[in-house]
């Protein structure tokens, strides 16, 4: 069953409980909170599901950001080496738990985190720029992978440890990391397979934003092929959306996805989620819908 991407409804000051029936008038049992918006209020939720019968099946880390007084998203600072950028990491993460089982939501989905140098962000802004402008950045990504890799073993260790001790202090619910899609972040496909061997957590798997995957690409992460293939037997959840340069969030089918080769790599247990741009026309998730439908990717 496909799941709708909350922040579709571009709504920021109605209830999450006046989302649920928005969502049931567009044909979805279903919804993913995403840590695009910020979540809004809950309101009468329990009542809402009762008579939508719709259910949260994730939330990504950062959708409550906004509420916390966090600058960053929630997960981004977990494997930091600084101890208080990881401790309010830890505590953010920690809250968006208790909210999603206030919703009755079993999964959580987290970044890998980043490299620590405070320069990264500025480089990547600019790489950014040498590709909305169509001039060669691979030397650009290179350096930029290189700078984060040099205490990446240590927080890699820092992550693996408090993943470990969230699954045990949160029992019940269920965790997914998102792989790279910028050169600054920690967890390439190589590194996230590590972390799961060391962990052999079975509530701990991998959620790939599909969208955001292509867009990564063109900043020299690792092709979504790959990453899809040999990420697949964890893979819990995937973001299904198309991407154009550094425009994501599309109609499947209007951009640069090989949706094809994703309906082939997708485990058919997956969870998958409608993720376009906020306030999107009604048409367009139909179409997008048919698209799905049409590789049974919905």
């Amino acid at each position: 069953m496909l799941a709708l991407g909350h922040h579709v409804f571009g709504a920021r000051n109605t209830t999450l409980a006046a989302l649920l029936p928005a969502a049931r008038q567009l044909g979805f049992q279903q919804l993913s909170l995403t840590g695009a918006d910020s979540v809004p209020r809950p309101g009468p939720f329990a009542a809402a599901q009762r008579e939508t019968g719709v259910r949260i099946v994730a939330v990504r880390a950062g959708c409550l950001d906004a509420r916390i007084g966090a600058a960053r998203l929630a997960s981004e600072d977990l494997a930091s080496l600084d101890p208080a950028r990881s401790a309010r990491a830890y505590s953010a993460l920690a809250e968006h738990a208790a909210f999603a089982r206030s919703v009755g939501c079993p999964l959580l989905i987290l970044d890998g985190g980043r490299g620590d140098a405070p320069e990264l962000d500025d480089r990547v802004r600019h790489l950014e720029g040498f590709i909305a402008r169509g001039e060669s950045c691979a030397e650009a990504a290179e350096e930029i992978r290189l700078m984060a890799r040099k205490d990446r073993d240590l927080q890699l260790d820092r992550l693996c440890r408090l993943l470990h001790r969230l699954a045990r202090e949160h029992a019940e619910m269920r965790w997914a990391l998102l792989p790279a899609t910028r050169p600054d972040e920690l967890l390439d496909g190589e590194s996230a397979r590590s972390v799961l061997s060391d962990l052999r957590l079975p509530q701990l798997g991998i959620w790939v934003d599909v969208g955001r995957q292509r867009v990564g690409e063109r900043m020299g992460c690792e092709p979504s092929v790959h990453v899809l293939a040999t990420l697949a037997p964890h893979l819990v959840g995937l973001d299904l959306h198309d991407a154009q340069g550094h425009r994501d969030h599309l109609v499947p089918g209007d951009g640069e996805v090989d949706w094809r080769m994703v309906a082939e790599q997708a485990p058919r247990g997956a969870t998958r989620v409608l993720s376009l741009e906020t306030a999107a026309r009604r048409e367009d998730l139909e179409r997008a819908r048919r698209v799905l439908e049409s590789l049974e990717l919905a």
